[in-house]
């Protein structure tokens, strides 16, 4: 199996009719990797690849069922334009970047990290990384407990609450509700936004 990076990027410059100076346009990247198997068909690499094209065409936010990239793309710069004539005195342009990376591959698995950039307006931008484990036998995507045995979790959750509070400098009786994480029961728990990277 291999990979093409495509690439999609968009811009369009505010209305005509929108005269504020300090207005800007609309900017659009789209970065993704593309499966190709190394002969034929294979099942396993279309799945993957829909489902990665599938969650970046989730990121519209436009009414209409977005098929590709394009449309995406040209639904966010309608979405813009409709909102500056609304609020010709809205400052700044709009920006989406969604890059997805190859993390790990293997015989078995197939990782990607997904990083989702935008910004329509208002006091700052929203930024998001999510990851994504598929098996590359059957293209579907692969949860936690399909790796960690059940049982083996609470040990995992324990190393994962001791690396969590040493990376943030929260000591062991610190409670992570008084600093602001919001946990069920204010008690650490693993999330399903995992990453196998060897």
């Amino acid at each position: 199996v291999s990979a093409v990076i495509k690439r999609f990027s968009k811009t369009a410059e505010i209305p005509k009719q929108v005269t504020s100076p300090g207005s800007l346009g609309v900017e659009i990247k789209i970065v993704y990797p593309e499966l190709r198997p190394s002969s034929g068909k294979d099942p396993a690499v279309e799945a993957i690849n829909a489902a990665i094209l599938e969650a970046i065409l989730s990121e519209d936010e436009s009414k209409s069922q977005t098929k590709s990239i394009d449309q995406f793309m040209e639904n966010f710069v309608t979405e813009f334009k409709s909102a500056i004539k609304e609020n010709p005195e809205m400052m700044g342009g709009w920006a989406l970047e969604i890059e997805v990376k190859i993390r790990h591959v293997d015989e078995v698995l197939f990782c990607v990290e997904t990083t989702t950039y935008s910004f329509t307006g208002g006091a700052h931008p929203n930024t998001n990384v999510s990851y994504r484990v598929f098996s590359m036998k059957s293209g579907t995507e692969v949860k936690l407990p399909e790796i960690v045995p059940l049982e083996k979790i609470p040990a995992l959750t324990r190393i994962a609450e001791k690396e969590f509070r040493r990376v943030r400098e929260v000591k062991p009786n610190e409670s992570l509700q008084d600093l602001g994480f919001t946990f069920e029961k204010n008690e650490f728990a693993l999330n399903g936004n995992f990453l196998v990277s060897k």
